[in-house]
Parts: C-alpha cells; structure tokens; sequence
C-alpha cells in the first residue's frame, strides 16, 4: 500500500504534522518494510 510521506508522519507523530526529516523518514519507512516483509 502507497502512503505519502505527511499521512504516513502524521499518523508517526500527530503532534508534529508538519516535522519531516529525509533520512528519519527513509530510516523508518525501510525499518517499516523489513517488519512487513517479516525479515
């Protein structure tokens, strides 16, 4: 499933909609589908 980076950080941290960090993000987005995958 697609997310876009502020619904996907907002559900993170909804009392910062609007905080964005690039290699957090891609840090927890990668950390994110190595759980999924179940690796």
């Amino acid at each position: 499933m697609a997310f876009t980076s502020e619904n996907y950080l907002t559900k993170v941290y909804p009392d910062e909609p609007t905080f964005f960090d690039t290699s957090n993000y891609i840090a927890m987005a990668t950390n994110e589908t190595i759980i999924k995958a179940g690796a």
